[in-house]
């Protein structure tokens, strides 16, 4: 398995199921923080029992003026969250989240809330931080963030 998630849209409708409407601004601050912070947890951690996948999803990152951003989500969300919350609907939560996985699902559950509580600029100053998403935007507005530099910035 690649990735935790099939899709990016699996953790969307996922999201979705915890809040009715997520402004753009927040999801795409979640979706860039759960893929580093799942990495820093879950990912090379000598400390767990079991390996998870190297990826809660596959996605590219581009770094723009707010932060990062997944292209493909921001153009969806733009039209408006229907999309998404019928996803929502249809998720079966129960199914997907079983034995080992359940873990994932608590550490998703708290960072989300986390984000969701945080203010946009803080969102946005805390992504600055990251230097991965620095040396992307260094070399242009919408550069891609390299995924190796997100594991090697976000790894134990």
């Amino acid at each position: 398995m690649a990735a935790f998630f099939q899709d990016v849209n699996q953790l969307i409708a996922y999201l979705y199921t915890k809040e009715k409407t997520i402004p753009p601004l927040k999801l795409q601050k979640a979706l860039y923080f759960l893929y580093c912070y799942y990495i820093k947890f879950y990912v090379n951690n000598p400390e767990l029992e079991y390996s998870f996948p190297k990826e809660l999803f596959q996605a590219n990152f581009e770094a723009l003026n707010y932060g990062s951003l997944i292209r493909e989500v921001y153009q969806e969300r733009k039209v408006g969250e229907e999309k998404f919350q019928k996803l929502a609907e249809k998720f079966q939560e129960k199914d997907f989240f079983q034995g080992k996985r359940k873990e994932i699902q608590l550490f998703i559950d708290d960072l989300f809330k986390q984000i969701i509580q945080t203010s946009d600029f803080m969102l946005v100053d805390r992504n600055h931080q990251d230097k991965c998403w620095e040396k992307a935007f260094k070399k242009g507005l919408g550069a891609i963030i390299d995924k190796k530099e997100i594991e090697r910035e976000y790894s134990l």
